[in-house]
């Protein structure tokens, strides 16, 4: 076991921070002290805590769990509070298990500006796209609308309220690879009941033509605000595209202009594009598709291609990276940027 650049007195975050990292500390050191010491081992993806609005050096990593046979599992953990490394047998599993679980504590006690889990890799991790048959049929599927529409579409919307909120004017909205439209109709339901000092365009943009036809048919249904005042959605649903092409993508955006809020829901993820696909759109949609001013949600199912760094260099400022008490429960999602374009 290996306890490194622990700094006594820095208070990291506040008072409320600080004491959780100091339990934690107590709490797993305490469990680390019965099991061997192994090796550092190659993360599949890296989870960040950025520390540099508290500490002198910036940020570090943290931790990844690999399984490199049935016997035996290895652990890293690295905080700038202290590093942890080492194997354990099945037998020292409900050990392991505790970790865990005092991690996911900690984590809920941490905001989404300190966590980042971090699945770049240059060559997209191995991870070849799927056609677009599959996804034709995986995006009509019940699995996939249940995951989507109770877990990743609130937490979305919940990042979304203050913006849409205090809005005013004409405002522009674009939901890229947005599918059928489920997204785009559930957060133009709520705009009657928490904005009437902005009007909102909207725009659906997809590759898969029976979904943009699904679309089609949400838009043509109206809502109800709280008053029973009837107010028609009437969002654009845009012909079938390729946002891989780059004369496509320069063409759409500006036949649709430019957007105080872009949300991209499982459309720069694995398995969707190649990473370098994504990065290409990143950067088109900072320089020719989102407003000065205006917000970029970017999450979804599969792992976001994207790290914070990367889309910093594109000209974003990041505010959000992660909701980090999903991190290591079943809950998703875990990687959820809210970009800035300042």
């Amino acid at each position: 076991m290996s306890i490194i650049d622990i700094r006594p007195g820095v208070e990291y975050g506040g008072v409320q921070k600080t004491a959780a990292i100091a339990k934690y500390l107590k709490e797993t050191q305490a469990l680390l002290t019965t099991l061997p010491t192994g090796v550092p081992i190659e993360p599949t993806a890296t989870v960040h805590i950025f520390g540099s609005k508290y500490l002198p050096d910036g940020s570090f990593d943290v931790l990844e769990r690999n399984v490199p046979d049935e016997a035996c599992k290895s652990m890293s953990f690295a905080f700038p509070f202290g590093t942890y490394s080492f194997q354990v047998g099945v037998s020292n599993m409900d050990i392991v298990d505790s970790i865990l679980f005092k991690t996911v504590q900690l984590f809920g006690d941490l905001d989404g500006s300190d966590v980042e889990v971090d699945t770049y890799s240059p060559n997209g991790g191995g991870v070849v796209p799927r056609d677009a048959d599959f996804w034709s049929s995986w995006k009509k599927s019940w699995d996939f609308c249940m995951k989507y529409e109770s877990q990743i579409y609130p937490k979305v919307i919940d990042q979304l309220i203050p913006e849409l909120t205090h809005a005013r004017g004409d405002q522009r909205g674009v939901d890229l690879f947005g599918g059928d439209g489920r997204f785009v109709r559930l957060l133009a339901g709520y705009l009657p009941f928490l904005n009437k000092e902005a009007s909102f365009e909207w725009h659906v943009v997809d590759n898969d033509a029976s979904s943009l036809e699904s679309a089609r048919e949400r838009s043509r249904f109206p809502v109800f605000d709280r008053d029973g005042k009837r107010h028609e959605l009437g969002f654009t649903v845009h012909d079938p595209i390729d946002l891989t092409d780059a004369n496509n993508r320069k063409e759409l955006f500006a036949q649709i202009g430019k957007c105080n809020l872009v949300t991209i829901l499982g459309g720069l993820n694995s398995n969707v594009i190649a990473t370098a696909d994504a990065v290409s759109i990143a950067e088109d949609i900072h320089r020719e598709l989102l407003a000065p001013g205006g917000l970029c949600v970017v999450t979804g199912l599969t792992k976001v291609l994207l790290n914070a760094d990367m889309f910093s260099s594109t000209g974003f400022t990041v505010e959000q990276m992660t909701i980090p008490r999903n991190i290591w429960t079943p809950n998703k999602p875990e990687q959820l940027y809210v970009l800035r374009n300042p």
